[in-house]
């Protein structure tokens, strides 16, 4: 099985750590540390799902459409059929990141090199909110998997 899902979640850890330190100094570096591991756990937990369903390696590169597109279309292919997975909480996790991906591709590199790189705690929440989701699925489906 592949590693990806297991990083993408002790990153979803590291972003938490880092985001509630941010919550008790108000360091800035807490905050852009916490958005870069956010990115960090979406793109690993779809390219772990990429590798799943479709057998093929994931898209390189850091940007989440490369891996959001083919999820898409593993949707597509399945809303039809009887299934133990639940493609409709894919499909709607897939919805939720392409409304912010412009923002949340931002989180990769300036959040670490800019200066002038600025997130609100409420788009920080958001994002928690969908790797939660997404970790969640990630897990359902690695358990799916393991009954086989």
């Amino acid at each position: 099985m592949s590693k990806m899902i297991p990083r993408g979640i002790i990153r979803y850890d590291d972003a938490k750590t880092n985001y509630d330190k941010y919550k008790i100094n108000r360091q800035d570096a807490h905050l852009d540390t916490a958005c870069h591991y956010l990115h960090q756990c979406m793109e690993l937990c779809l390219k772990g799902l990429v590798e799943i369903f479709t057998g093929e390696e994931w898209a390189r590169g850091h940007e989440l459409a490369k891996q959001i597109n083919p999820l898409i279309e593993v949707v597509n292919l399945n809303k039809n059929k009887e299934s133990e997975i639940d493609f409709s909480i894919l499909y709607n996790i897939c919805v939720k990141l392409n409304n912010k991906i412009s923002e949340y591709d931002k989180w990769y590199n300036p959040s670490r090199y800019e200066d002038n790189f600025v997130v609100t705690t409420l788009n920080v929440d958001e994002a928690f909110e969908i790797c939660k989701e997404l970790i969640d699925f990630c897990n359902s489906i690695i358990k799916v998997e393991t009954h086989d």
